[in-house]
Protein backbone atom coordinates (compact mmCIF):
# COMPACT_ATOMS: atom_id res chain seq x y z
CA UNK A 1 0.00 0.00 0.00
CA UNK A 2 1.53 3.32 -1.10
CA UNK A 3 1.65 6.08 1.46
CA UNK A 4 0.39 9.60 0.74
CA UNK A 5 3.11 12.23 1.05
CA UNK A 6 1.94 15.01 3.36
CA UNK A 7 3.21 17.71 1.02
CA UNK A 8 0.66 16.52 -1.58
CA UNK A 9 -2.34 16.87 0.75
CA UNK A 10 -4.49 19.89 -0.18
CA UNK A 11 -4.86 22.35 2.68
CA UNK A 12 -1.57 21.49 4.40
CA UNK A 13 0.64 24.62 4.47
CA UNK A 14 4.31 23.98 3.61
CA UNK A 15 5.49 25.37 6.97
CA UNK A 16 3.37 22.81 8.86
CA UNK A 17 4.58 20.00 6.61
CA UNK A 18 8.15 21.12 7.43
CA UNK A 19 7.47 21.11 11.19
CA UNK A 20 6.36 17.48 11.05
CA UNK A 21 9.17 16.52 8.69
CA UNK A 22 11.57 17.72 11.40
CA UNK A 23 10.26 14.86 13.59
CA UNK A 24 10.16 12.30 10.76
CA UNK A 25 6.43 12.50 10.07
CA UNK A 26 6.19 12.78 6.29
CA UNK A 27 2.96 11.10 5.24
CA UNK A 28 -0.76 11.57 5.72
CA UNK A 29 -0.84 7.96 6.91
CA UNK A 30 1.54 8.80 9.76
CA UNK A 31 -0.50 11.88 10.75
CA UNK A 32 -3.71 9.86 10.91
CA UNK A 33 -2.00 7.05 12.83
CA UNK A 34 -0.45 9.42 15.39
CA UNK A 35 -3.76 11.22 15.89
CA UNK A 36 -5.43 7.91 16.73
CA UNK A 37 -3.13 7.24 19.68
CA UNK A 38 -3.91 8.42 23.22
CA UNK A 39 -2.79 12.04 23.40
CA UNK A 40 -1.80 11.95 19.73
CA UNK A 41 -3.94 14.87 18.59
CA UNK A 42 -2.60 17.01 21.41
CA UNK A 43 0.97 16.03 20.49
CA UNK A 44 0.38 16.91 16.85
CA UNK A 45 -1.08 20.27 17.83
CA UNK A 46 1.96 21.03 19.99
CA UNK A 47 4.41 19.98 17.27
CA UNK A 48 2.53 22.00 14.66
CA UNK A 49 2.17 24.93 17.08
CA UNK A 50 -1.55 25.22 16.32
CA UNK A 51 -4.71 24.88 18.44
CA UNK A 52 -6.16 21.37 18.75
CA UNK A 53 -9.19 22.34 16.65
CA UNK A 54 -6.89 23.29 13.77
CA UNK A 55 -4.88 20.08 14.22
CA UNK A 56 -8.16 18.11 14.10
CA UNK A 57 -9.03 19.77 10.77
CA UNK A 58 -5.58 18.98 9.39
CA UNK A 59 -6.01 15.34 10.42
CA UNK A 60 -9.36 15.27 8.59
CA UNK A 61 -7.64 16.62 5.46
CA UNK A 62 -4.91 13.99 5.81
CA UNK A 63 -7.49 11.23 6.26
CA UNK A 64 -9.46 12.41 3.20
CA UNK A 65 -6.27 12.20 1.11
CA UNK A 66 -5.68 8.52 1.95
CA UNK A 67 -6.49 5.80 -0.53
CA UNK A 68 -9.66 3.82 0.30
CA UNK A 69 -7.63 0.75 1.43
CA UNK A 70 -5.39 2.91 3.64
CA UNK A 71 -8.42 4.70 5.11
CA UNK A 72 -10.05 1.34 5.86
CA UNK A 73 -6.85 0.07 7.49
CA UNK A 74 -6.59 3.18 9.67
CA UNK A 75 -10.20 2.73 10.81
CA UNK A 76 -9.43 -0.67 12.33
CA UNK A 77 -8.63 -0.68 16.05
CA UNK A 78 -5.23 -2.06 16.94
CA UNK A 79 -4.07 -3.84 20.04
CA UNK A 80 -1.19 -2.14 21.74
CA UNK A 81 -1.22 -4.36 24.83
CA UNK A 82 1.23 -7.05 23.85
CA UNK A 83 2.08 -8.17 27.35
CA UNK A 84 5.60 -9.22 28.19
CA UNK A 85 6.02 -11.79 25.43
CA UNK A 86 8.66 -14.36 26.38
CA UNK A 87 9.43 -12.44 29.56
CA UNK A 88 5.96 -13.27 30.84
CA UNK A 89 6.70 -17.01 30.84
CA UNK A 90 10.17 -16.98 32.37
CA UNK A 91 10.44 -18.53 35.81
CA UNK A 92 12.73 -17.00 38.38
CA UNK A 93 15.86 -19.02 38.98
CA UNK A 94 16.94 -20.09 42.41
CA UNK A 95 20.16 -18.36 43.27
CA UNK A 96 22.93 -20.37 44.83
CA UNK A 97 23.75 -19.18 48.35
CA UNK A 98 27.07 -17.42 48.46
CA UNK A 99 29.59 -17.94 51.21
CA UNK A 100 30.31 -14.75 53.10
CA UNK A 101 33.80 -13.43 52.50
CA UNK A 102 36.18 -14.07 55.36
CA UNK A 103 38.53 -11.30 56.49
CA UNK A 104 42.14 -11.89 55.55
CA UNK A 105 44.08 -12.37 58.85
CA UNK A 106 47.60 -12.34 57.48
CA UNK A 107 48.74 -9.41 59.57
Amino acid sequence: MAETELQTVPGWPPELVARLAAVWINTADQVVAVSATPGGLQSLAQQLQVPEDEARQLVKLANAALSPPARAAMAQPVTTDRGLGALGVLKPTKEEPQEPEQPNDTA
